[in-house]
């Protein structure tokens, strides 16, 4: 087993860099999952944007279960926004918010009393599919540059 000395001083800046450690490994990954959030925000507003308009005699053609939904009015992509969620602790929180009937579209809904199914436009996993990469290298990142400047 290899030999290990340090001495006091060692020990005390050890010990002041682990009392910062959580301070500072918060700010850094709060940053960094807001950033993450921003990124799946964009790419949610440009997944629902890409399947375009659809309209066949006045009225509006929806899209086929398992794509994207059909732009009608544009209001699912403009409402798409980040928001702080509520914090317990220390937890890290961020969400991505939109109009009350994005989630219907993304998982399907039964339409009541009057029969009939809404099948899944899935438009939120096709954005978090593509930017589950990025945020991962954001978070590395993060810890990355918060171990750096503890162990220096």
């Amino acid at each position: 087993m290899p030999e290990v000395t340090a001495d006091a001083s060692d020990a005390e800046r050890l010990t002041k860099a682990i009392a910062k450690l959580p301070k500072r490994l918060t700010a850094d990954l709060d940053k960094a999952v807001k950033d993450a959030a921003n990124d799946l925000a964009r790419e949610t507003r440009a997944v629902l944007r890409s399947a375009g308009r659809r309209r066949r005699k006045g009225a509006a053609k929806p899209s086929a279960p398992g794509a994207a939904p059909a732009v009608q009015t544009g209001l699912l992509a403009r409402s798409v926004h980040v928001r702080k969620g509520r914090r317990r602790r220390d937890d890290i929180n961020w969400r991505i918010a939109t109009v009350f009937y994005g989630r219907f579209l993304e998982v399907g809904a039964n339409r009541g009393a009057g029969g009939g199914k809404l099948l899944p436009r899935p438009w939120a996993t096709i954005a978090r599919r593509k930017q589950a990469p990025r945020y991962v290298e954001r978070v590395a990142e993060a810890l990355g540059r918060v171990l750096e400047e503890v162990s220096a």
